[in-house]
């Protein structure tokens, strides 16, 4: 995590730094960082990168890029995006090769020959060169050009303001992503959290590496970032244009889906009420950010959001928004269509209802738009006010209320992880150390039940709480890890789809157990049994069993392994750590072993069996 530099004066300081510079030592040493509460996602086309990387070859001038300068927790100062984005990323990613140009004649990719030692990686295959690449001469060139940053070290709220003016003139950003950039605050957090989740961009930290940027951006068909435009949920139901979502008017629909259900209907869903909900001295926004105080409240509110939208999208299967609740393609005020139709289904939820009847369900949207909410969609000039928003919102909850019932909710008792799930997976990609996944606990290939993989996880277990004390440890069971290839195979076998998370594969523990294991209570109740028979103390066997518990994601029921330790944990006889995935055999008496002691007691021990100092420590 990065905290502002206090010691940076406020005072604005030029700095001029060669494209050498740049690339080699603060580029690639992730120098740079994008803050996303603010930072809009990568825009530029193709052809407006093209033309800065010929700007910069003709040694015409570019803009001068703001910078914020930050420290992080080992005192090293970072560079903080504040104005030039788009421009930064035209020139690390044309280095990168991820495109070419044609210049006065020449076409191809940049030549890391003109880095000194590049050649050299790129013959050992360290590096990788794109083919064509231009002359030596044109790319040597290009690195002598000098960038300018203008650098202050302003709090964050001047940082922002910062951003939100330079961003009112010139080529602007959109009036939702101005609104976001220009306040803080609970609410403003929860809309973008909650739209950067559905579209599939969603980081658990703000503040990111600018060399990340691109995995979080809406693919192109010149640019292949990270995020396909076309598996947004918002696009492939067509209830919101590809160039709508780049002007961010998914989020415009979130903010006015939460001041609905935050207020309980009392405001209403027009322009002017989301400009208060963002106006830092109207009360609006102050009685929004007091609904949403706490990073509990943001998750709950989220896994709504998501849960209403995962039930809508099963409802409409291969049909788009429009073929489902009209029947027809052009369908007027989409938007609010979708608003009360979304808003319907949450006021269910939150009474504490679930479908019962998902099939009656389906059915009953069929050509909902023409009979219930023709009053927004037969005209393009319609009436729109809280009044009539609210009495079409309870009109469709009457009609789709008798799908649902109080009862399944007992038939449901696993917590809900959506976004919790991406949080979990996010911090799983970079701290291993504390983290692993199991696909199940059966031999797939022979059908038996597969001891070793319980055993195995207990294993890491305490190799995890070895590595870093009183810090927990996680094992999810239920996907497979990164380097499991049988996850096609299984999943046939099971005969069940796989959902994605980020990249992972997520199988899930249900159908492992009904047909191995005659039902989920079975299979836990052979995981415990093992445990209890696993060579550990018993004091971590309860710590293993009492925390251990299932999860549901998408429909998907996982099961999590939680545990942490203020002393040291052997299995058996012997002492394990975690580097990286792996788990490593640690040998008494070694200097590491005295740094695993270390860890725990903070002494310097001398390694002898029984005479660790205090002469009390032995092995079990």
């Amino acid at each position: 995590m990065l905290r502002r530099n206090r010691t940076v004066s406020d005072e604005l300081k030029v700095e001029k730094i060669t494209l050498y510079k740049f690339y080699k030592e603060q580029y690639k040493n992730d120098l740079f960082y994008v803050n996303r509460k603010y930072q809009r996602k990568l825009v530029w086309t193709l052809d407006e990168k093209q033309y800065l990387i010929d700007s910069i070859l003709k040694k015409y001038p570019i803009p001068m890029f703001l910078i914020a300068s930050y420290s992080d927790e080992n005192n090293d100062v970072k560079w903080e995006i504040i104005d030039g984005l788009q421009r930064i990323n035209a020139i690390a990613s044309f280095i990168d090769g991820d495109y070419a140009i044609n210049y006065e004649g020449n076409y191809g990719y940049f030549n890391l020959d003109a880095f000194t030692g590049y050649g050299k990686k790129i013959s050992e295959g360290k590096i990788n060169q794109n083919f064509p690449v231009l002359p030596l001469e044109i790319c040597e060139k290009f690195l002598d050009y000098e960038l300018s940053f203008s650098v202050t070290g302003k709090d964050d709220s001047e940082v922002e303001e910062i951003f939100r003016r330079i961003n009112s003139t010139g080529r602007k950003l959109s009036k939702q992503d101005l609104r976001q950039a220009g306040v803080t605050g609970c609410f403003s957090n929860l809309v973008r959290k909650t739209a950067t989740y559905i579209r599939g961009d969603y980081t658990d930290n703000d503040i990111i590496k600018l060399s990340e940027i691109s995995t979080y951006s809406i693919a192109n068909k010149e640019l292949p970032y990270g995020v396909d435009v076309n598996n947004i949920f918002w696009v492939k139901k067509k209830i919101i244009s590809e160039e709508g979502i780049r002007r961010s008017k998914d989020e415009e629909i979130i903010a006015h889906i939460y001041i609905y259900l935050l207020t309980g209907g009392k405001r209403s869903s027009s322009f002017s009420s989301l400009e208060r909900a963002y106006d830092i001295q109207n009360e609006l926004k102050s009685a929004l950010d007091r609904a949403v105080d706490s990073e509990e409240k943001i998750i709950y509110w989220m896994e709504l959001f998501s849960k209403t939208i995962c039930l809508i999208n099963d409802a409409l299967g291969t049909k788009d928004f429009s073929e489902k609740l009209f029947r027809r393609e052009a369908v007027y005020n989409k938007d609010y269509a979708f608003l009360v139709l979304f808003c319907a289904i949450s006021k269910l939820l939150l009474k504490g209802l679930s479908v019962s009847d998902k099939e009656e369900f389906r059915c009953r949207l069929d050509d909902l738009g023409n009979k219930d909410l023709s009053d927004v969609s037969q005209s393009a000039k319609t009436n729109w006010n809280k009044e009539i928003r609210n009495h079409l919102i309870d009109r469709v909850m009457s009609v789709l209320e008798p799908c649902f019932s109080y009862s399944l909710e007992k038939l449901q008792p696993y917590p809900q992880w959506d976004v919790k799930m991406v949080n979990f997976l996010e911090h799983a990609s970079t701290e291993e150390q504390m983290y692993d996944f199991k696909v199940g606990i059966t031999n797939f290939r022979e059908d038996t039940f597969n001891k070793d993989c319980i055993s195995k996880i207990v294993k890491t277990l305490t190799a995890m709480v070895n590595t870093k004390p009183n810090e927990e440890g996680y094992v999810l069971l239920g996907i497979p890890n990164d380097d499991d290839d049988d996850a096609e195979f299984i999943s046939k076998k099971l005969k069940t789809n796989v959902e994605y998370c980020r990249h992972y594969k997520i199988l899930g523990i249900q159908d492992e157990a009904n047909i191995y294991y005659q039902g989920v209570d079975n299979y836990l109740r052979r995981i415990k049994e093992t445990i209890e028979n696993e060579p550990i103390s018993d004091s971590f066997k309860n710590e293993i069993l009492t925390k251990c518990h299932p999860i549901e994601h998408k429909g998907k029921l996982l099961y999590l392994f939680v545990c942490k330790s203020l002393e040291p944990v052997y299995y058996g006889k012997e002492l394990y750590v975690r580097y990286g995935s792996h788990e490593h055999r640690v040998e008494f008496g070694t200097d590491e072993f005295n740094t695993v002691m270390r860890r725990f007691f903070q002494k310097d021990y001398s390694g002898r069996p029984g005479d660790l100092n205090t002469g009390r420590i032995t092995m079990p």
